[in-house]
């Protein structure tokens, strides 16, 4: 395939030692350019020699010898027929050597031996190739087709956002992201080079994951008949899931001999989740529990569910800038287990016993532990076609296929070392919600204390408040007894008083009916002494006495009256109070009408008609208290003086009697 052909090519790079490959598509022709270290006249004859093994014992992606050939060939053909290609290399101490590959002779004549011819490059060319790399001493490698739609096509794809969406074993940025190639690409409508930024899930410091990255070695053994056996170190001891009669161990085992086996190599296997605070801010932890009931048991399940994590989380931060499409595209691509063999991602597989991609969906632990909880599997190895970690893996003979299976005892080692590295980061989690839960309670305890503390402040304040209420209460209540029984007094004395006062007046009216009676009696006797004579003068002076007596004694009620009024026709302001005071204790209704012309009489100020029929509907207890306020907002600080319509109450309270 296209993609396959591509990274084929990228690979060869990489094993160049090139630090710069360049992408150029002109509007005929499309150049492969890179900065490696070349090659001489026998090391480009060698690589398209067939079958060769090119990188044999090298650290290299390739080992074959067949890829190069084959992917040239495809990325030549335009309208699917085969073009011819051309080849410029240099090497250090070296010419300047090209080769011409003609494909569609060699298709037409069904024969490749003898078809490619070498030769040395041109002034030009050498000018074009130095001009390439901007350098006068530059080395490496161009490869040049005749323009083609469709590879253009592909290599523009690779620099596009339609990337996004594609496999990762078809995207170079995915394949090549550990290695440190720049690659750019350029066509004839673009202004500028577009650098393609590679991808590493991996590449990050330790701030960039939730318990940083965690990295676990697994030897590869095998045995005199070539068996495989993979163990891996915990802690002092040695652990693997053993072969046995009935197939594999479900529980890892300690290792307890290795005689008769050989280390092969070791695999360094990968495990983190980059940090995204949308889905779990450590600053900010929550944590909520999730009840689901199974439909056949009606069993509930409680699941715990940290942050914002969900059965459809986003991808990191990270992830968004290299993926995109629908939910299920890109769990396709990322959600599995990335296989690495000498720093070139050769195969994606899915993992099983609880990381299928298809159970993601579930739940959010689900999707946490297959989508976003990233793992890899990488190791470097001689090239060599009958590698035994190549065989084990199941890398196929070009080194960028893979079978799409490992080994079971390496599947379920990797399987079991996920699911612990996982566990750690939940148990991250359980510890970070709990310090945060831990936090808030002590803010709570501090706040219920706070609280408490000013309960007990404002109880004592009340109690104080209450105390001081209690002595006002009792000094108001003292000074209220004295009032009364300074008003009793005065009562007292004024009831004696005018006990006095009626006294005198009976012993005045016995002594002017004494007087009065002398006086009649002489009248009488100078009327008996007048004999009849004088009746008729009699009569008429009995009438006129009788006239003077009714006069005298009107006389007599009205002095009796003015010397009563003359005793008390003025009261103070304080005998006034006590006055009301005793009134309403009494509860005298017929004090009624004097009360309401009172506080008429105070609010002057107001229409006395409006009064009135405004105190109509006044309680007869509560005018006492309102005529009580009037008063002493009109005597304030002087209760000795008169009081205003003191005389009139004073009359009622006579009257009354």
């Amino acid at each position: 395939t296209y993609t396959r052909c591509g990274a084929e090519l990228v690979a060869n790079i990489c094993d160049a030692s090139a630090t710069q490959a360049f992408i150029i598509v002109d509007r005929d022709a499309i150049r492969l350019i890179d900065n490696g270290v070349g090659m001489n006249e026998h090391g480009i004859q060698n690589m398209f020699a067939t079958f060769r093994e090119n990188h044999n014992n090298d650290n290299s992606m390739g080992v074959s010898g067949l890829g190069a050939k084959p992917s040239i060939y495809i990325l030549s053909k335009k309208n699917e027929n085969p073009t011819t290609v051309h080849m410029y290399t240099h090497m250090d101490g070296c010419g300047y050597i090209k080769a011409c590959i003609p494909f569609e002779r060699i298709k037409a004549e069904g024969r490749y031996t003898g078809m490619i011819t070498y030769d040395v490059m041109t002034e030009s060319e050498v000018s074009q190739f130095l001009a390439e790399r901007q350098g006068i001493h530059a080395v490496g490698t161009t490869i040049k087709w005749v323009y083609s739609e469709t590879t253009h096509q592909y290599f523009e794809k690779q620099f596009s956002p339609d990337c996004k969406k594609m496999d990762m074993n078809d995207r170079l940025d995915c394949i090549f992201g550990k290695t440190r190639l720049k690659i750019v690409y350029k066509d004839f409508e673009t202004l500028d080079f577009i650098p393609l930024e590679l991808y590493d899930y991996f590449s990050g410091e330790r701030p960039d994951y939730y318990t940083g990255i965690k990295e676990d070695i697994i030897e590869h053994w095998i045995d005199s008949d070539n068996n495989d056996r993979f163990t891996w170190e915990n802690g002092d001891k040695e652990y693997e899931f053993k072969i046995k009669a009935k197939g594999i161990s479900t529980k890892p085992e300690e290792v307890k001999n290795k005689t008769g086996w050989k280390k092969e190599g070791f695999y360094l296997l990968k495990n983190a989740m980059r940090r995204d605070d949308r889905l779990f801010d450590e600053m900010n932890p929550t944590c909520s529990q999730k009840i689901s009931k199974c439909e056949k048991t009606q069993k509930e399940t409680k699941t715990n569910v940290y942050g914002k994590f969900s059965s459809s989380n986003p991808l990191s931060n990270y992830e968004e800038k290299f993926f995109g499409g629908t939910n299920e595209e890109l769990k396709s691509n990322i959600g599995k287990l990335h296989i690495v063999r000498n720093t070139q991602l050769v195969a994606c597989i899915e993992m099983v016993d609880g990381f299928k991609i298809s159970s993601s969906r579930g739940n959010a632990d689900a999707n946490m532990k297959t989508i976003l909880h990233k793992t890899e599997l990488s190791y470097y190895t001689k090239s060599c076609q009958d590698n035994r970690m190549d065989i084990a893996v199941g890398i196929q003979e070009n080194k960028n296929q893979h079978s799409g299976e490992l080994p079971k005892g390496l599947m379920r080692l990797i399987t079991y070392i996920k699911t612990m590295r996982y566990s750690e980061i939940i148990v991250y989690f359980e510890l970070k919600c709990k310090e945060e839960l831990d936090r808030l309670n002590e803010i709570r305890r501090k706040a219920d204390e706070e609280k408490r503390k000013e309960e007990r402040r404002k109880q004592e304040e009340d109690e104080k408040k209450r105390k001081e209420e209690e002595e006002k209460r009792k000094v108001k209540q003292e000074e209220e007894e004295e009032k009364k029984r300074k008003f009793e007094e005065e009562k007292r004395k004024f009831e004696e008083e005018k006990r006095l006062v009626d006294e005198e007046k009976r012993k005045l009216k016995a002594e002017q009916l004494k007087a009065e009676q002398l006086k009649a009696e002489e009248r009488e006797a100078e009327q008996l002494k007048a004999e009849q004579l004088k009746a008729e003068q009699l009569k008429a002076e009995q009438l006129k006495a009788k006239e003077q007596e009714e006069k005298e004694q009107e006389e007599l009620k009205a002095k009796t009256r003015k010397h009563k009024e003359s005793v008390q026709t003025r009261i103070t302001v304080q005998q006034g109070i006590n006055i009301l005071s005793k009134l309403r204790e009494e509860n005298v209704v017929s004090s009624e009408e004097i009360i309401d012309d009172m506080i008429i009489s105070y609010l002057d100020r107001c229409p006395s008609d409006q009064v009135r029929t405004f105190i109509k509907y006044i309680q007869f207890c509560k005018k006492f208290d309102l005529l009580s306020d009037l008063i002493n907002k009109q005597y304030p600080y002087n209760k000795e003086t008169d009081m205003k319509e003191g005389s009139r109450l004073y009359k009622f309270v006579c009257n009354s009697e």
